[in-house]
């Protein structure tokens, strides 16, 4: 039972009745104060208590984590360390800060395809590339599609991912469209008994007869025939003008000029 709501505005706190605010909790778990959002498996932590474990972190962090290391990876073995080895070179050209010297003159090479010559037999050059991580193809996909899975549409799955056939597509569309009307229904709900039904008693009129409804759907258009948009310019519904742009949207070729005849 909610006894008030409570929030901060410009510092200070404001209290509200329960009467004075329309919650839309949906799908409240144990009986939860404030519901479900949509996208509560990406945002919240999952608590596990497990020995050593206390949490999930929450699935956008999980593959915000994924995706930096993998940057990090790319990074670390597209650009190797190198070691240049030349035998028996004086410690003065070792020093990378001074211009003229090997050192410097190494340093100072770009990292694409730069090419250096050198007359020592013995002189060599060592990459040191550390070995890729590997394995974790699969725990990357898994985190992956959780993700997916968390934002409640098959729709970025059935764009990037490859084997979706049509069948299979259908059946995940009409999955996420039973959830989509399990929320419609719910929206209608809350709509109709907590904002329609006390705006039609301050009316001062019967929620119960007006039956004011909310319909999901796109509104149909009703069909345009001449004949109606003749006969509203004679009634003086529309005026001249406007029954020339209907009949212009209905494939009429009228010239700019106007044609003849008086208008109400």
């Amino acid at each position: 039972m909610v006894e008030a709501y409570e929030f901060w505005s410009s510092g200070s706190t404001v209290r509200l009745g329960p009467e004075e605010v329309i919650h839309f909790k949906w799908n409240a778990v144990n009986n939860e104060a404030f519901g479900s959002g949509l996208l509560r498996t990406l945002a919240e932590p999952l608590s596990i208590g497990s020995e050593g474990v206390r949490e999930r972190k929450p699935l956008y962090v999980m593959k915000a984590l994924v995706q930096e290391a993998l940057v990090m990876q790319l990074l670390t073995h597209s650009s190797p360390n190198q070691l240049w080895i030349f035998p028996g070179i004086p410690p003065s050209e070792l020093d990378p800060s001074k211009p003229g010297t090997v050192a410097h003159e190494i340093a100072s090479m770009p990292p694409w395809g730069a090419r250096w010559v050198s007359n020592r037999a013995d002189a060599d050059v060592k990459i040191a590339v550390p070995r890729m991580g590997r394995g974790f193809e699969m725990h990357v996909e898994n985190i992956t599609d959780e993700f997916i899975l968390g934002l409640q549409t098959p729709l970025p799955k059935l764009i990037i991912k490859r084997g979706f056939t049509e069948a299979s597509a259908k059946a995940a569309v009409e999955l996420v469209e039973r959830k989509v009307r399990a929320l419609q229904r719910f929206i209608k709900r809350v709509v109709e008994r907590q904002v329609f039904a006390p705006l039609v008693e301050q009316a001062g009129l019967d929620p119960r007869e007006a039956r004011v409804r909310l319909r999901w759907g796109i509104p149909e258009r009703p069909e345009l025939k001449i004949g109606d948009v003749l006969r509203a310019f004679e009634l003086g519904v529309i005026s001249r003008e406007e029954a020339r742009a209907m009949l212009v949207e209905a494939g009429w070729k009228l010239s700019s000029s106007g044609g003849g005849g008086d208008g109400h």
